[in-house]
């Protein structure tokens, strides 16, 4: 029987930051606070922490406070800030290549795509050994620093 691995506070941090940026991504409008913590089940004083985390890391933007709240104060629209991070996604196929990278908003911030044919001599690896190359130019291309993947 496999071993289960334990979580520690770092992986149940990084968790719950995928929980809120995911509810973030996919409302149709920007959430306050208390909407967050509200659809995620989180506590609000978890929320204040994941989304100070964010916002020190300039992941998230503060909006301007929406009208008047009958209790307490107006809540705070929270959006995606974009220009910061992206992801970068490859499609390898038979005869071809794309590369296309988005930034956290969703804008495209930019493609390539290209014929990719190894011969029967070189072979797959030296064909995938290319492919890894023609994406590590890509990402210098579109001036992705960093080497995290996965």
């Amino acid at each position: 029987m496999a071993s289960l691995r334990s979580i520690n506070q770092d992986d149940l941090r990084n968790h719950n930051l995928s929980v809120v940026l995911d509810s973030l991504l996919r409302a149709t409008e920007p959430m306050s606070r208390a909407d967050l913590a509200k659809k995620t089940g989180l506590t609000k004083a978890a929320m204040s922490v994941l989304v100070s985390l964010m916002l020190d890391n300039e992941i998230l933007v503060e909006g301007a406070p929406s009208g008047q709240s009958l209790y307490g104060r107006p809540s705070i629209p929270l959006e995606i800030k974009g220009g910061r991070l992206c992801g970068m996604g490859l499609q390898a196929n038979t005869d071809g290549y794309g590369v296309v990278v988005l930034d956290l908003d969703g804008s495209v911030v930019g493609e390539q795509w290209g014929d990719f044919r190894p011969s029967r001599r070189t072979g797959f690896a030296a064909g995938r050994s290319a492919c890894q190359e023609r994406l590590c130019a890509c990402r210098y291309r579109f001036g992705i620093a960093g080497s995290r993947h996965r």
